[in-house]
């Protein structure tokens, strides 16, 4: 892993007691005590140019940390998570959260049941895995925000799904900024899982 800012103390502390973690549930609990603040992660804190931005904080063999930072109106596309558990906290700001099961599917083309909309705010945390559905993020509001997502193991690519028609297509993980250092825009950081509303 490059050099890195400096990561404030309570980071550090989460990613050592999550490297001691032994379940998805003491996981959860490390994450919501955590108590990681806006603050302390300003030199991860950068803004997509073409979508919501990805910014990637440490990355290890069991899991990584992003910090996603949403403009008003950003949404993701509907996806899945590729067999990782996905533990997001909202660390700013207000997020919606869709949740979806696959009914069907055919020819890289599926329908999508809407389950569960939930609304988060500032210090919830929730989680997902694949066994319990696929799920969108986004920012419904006219104030920015930002959320901590922690994949268990790192997550390379994933399933997204059009609303529109339920097409579904492979997209690979690119970032805006690794490990605070900010990345020129590519092609590639165009093809993540966002779709501006």
């Amino acid at each position: 892993m490059p050099a890195t800012p400096e990561i404030i103390n309570s980071l550090q502390t989460v990613i050592e007691q999550l490297s001691a973690a032994n379940s998805d549930k003491q996981r959860q609990e490390i994450i919501e005590n955590g108590h990681i603040g806006l603050t302390e992660l300003g030199p991860f804190h950068h803004y997509g140019s073409s979508g919501y931005g990805r910014n990637l904080i440490y990355t290890g063999a069991e899991f990584e940390i992003i910090l996603l930072c949403w403009q008003p109106q950003q949404f993701s596309t509907p996806h899945d998570h590729d067999g990782s558990l996905c533990i997001m906290q909202c660390v700013s700001g207000e997020l919606i959260e869709q949740r979806y099961q696959l009914q069907a599917c055919a020819d890289n083309h599926c329908i999508l049941s809407p389950t569960e909309l939930m609304t988060l705010s500032d210090g919830q945390v929730t989680s997902i895995s694949d066994q319990q559905g696929l799920h969108k993020l986004g920012n419904a509001t006219m104030t920015a925000a930002c959320s901590l997502h922690f994949y268990f193991p790192p997550i390379h690519s994933a399933n997204a799904y059009s609303e529109q028609d339920g097409g579904q297509k492979t997209v690979f993980s690119s970032f805006t900024s690794e490990y605070g250092v900010k990345i020129a825009e590519t092609e590639s950081e165009k093809v993540q899982l966002q779709v501006v509303r």
